[in-house]
């Protein structure tokens, strides 16, 4: 019985010892190769006013601005400028202009 028992504890030491470099050397999870951006979306409130800014990656993407007063809905959203261009040249694509949202359907 003394011997069984021996036999039994050596080779659940032996499996054990099998089992641990087999965890260690399991393929690990690819690190990403760029994070995921940091996307924030701030809200401010007025008194008259609700001001709608989205970031990705500290950048502004979108600016809406829209109007907390009864019976009079308003809305626009201001085109932010990117700094990949030169803001002396006029490039007509509206950068930091505002748009009008007169109807909604």
């Amino acid at each position: 019985m003394k011997t069984l028992s021996c036999a039994l504890l050596l080779l659940a030491a032996c499996a054990a010892a099998r089992a641990a470099p087999a965890a260690a050397e399991a393929p690990a999870v690819p690190a990403p190769r760029t994070p995921e951006p940091v996307v924030q979306h701030q809200v401010t409130v007025g008194k008259d006013v609700r001001i709608d800014e989205l970031r990705v990656r500290g950048e502004t993407r979108s600016i809406v601005v829209k109007s907390r007063i009864p019976g009079l809905p308003f809305q626009y959203a201001v085109v932010p400028s990117s700094g990949a261009h030169d803001p002396s040249q006029a490039s007509g694509d509206g950068a930091g202009q505002a748009r009008w949202h007169l109807f909604s359907y």
